[in-house]
């Protein structure tokens, strides 16, 4: 199923997803370090420290009736077609649960099954209809290095309609969680 056909089913179980924070980079570049860093938050259950475990969960609580769906891994590292990835994020964000909030992982580039990162997110606002959405775009990445597509991502994800685009240093792997954890609680 095509990309435009995938977001042509628009939120059709009324579900709320209030904001969605997309971590985009290459492969190895911090973005699952990155999207733990939340938990310095103490409200996300942790007592305010990055989790030891490579995976904390899917599932935290933000308050009553308003919930955090985790995505460390991109779809293109799981081998996803965008439509098996939306699909995968409706089941997920039950109607009946409450406000849903998303964190996910997503590559810059296309894969043989999952389009570049300004698609997914393209296609994720048609779909899922979010109050909010962030791209974050890691430059330099984890080891300091600047990626030579940052200009053309930046100019690709500032296209998306209702898509706010930061970048961080990723250098760090606790300067920005409280930043991340915020998007989430403040405003709202």
């Amino acid at each position: 199923m095509s990309g435009e056909k995938a977001a042509s089913k628009v939120n059709p179980l009324k579900r709320i997803v209030e904001r969605a924070l997309f971590m985009i980079g290459d492969q190895n570049t911090g973005k699952s370090t990155q999207l733990r860093s939340l938990f310095l938050d103490p409200r996300l259950g942790m007592q305010g420290r990055i989790p030891k475990r490579r995976f904390p969960g899917m599932y935290h609580r933000l308050g009553p009736g308003r919930w955090l769906y985790l995505r460390l891994t991109s779809p293109h590292e799981a081998g996803l077609t965008l439509d098996k990835f939306l699909d995968s994020c409706e089941r997920r964000l039950t109607p009946d649960s409450g406000r849903w909030s998303v964190a996910c992982a997503l590559q810059v580039r296309a894969t043989k099954k999952t389009p570049g990162g300004p698609e997914v997110i393209k296609a994720f606002i048609q779909r899922l209809a979010p109050e909010g959405v962030r791209a974050v775009v890691l430059d330099p990445d984890r080891y300091g290095n600047t990626r030579t597509y940052v200009p053309g991502l930046m100019k690709a994800l500032q296209s998306v309609p209702n898509c706010e685009v930061v970048s961080v240093d990723a250098t760090s792997r606790d300067a920005h969680g409280m930043e991340y954890a915020a998007y989430f609680y403040d405003g709202i």
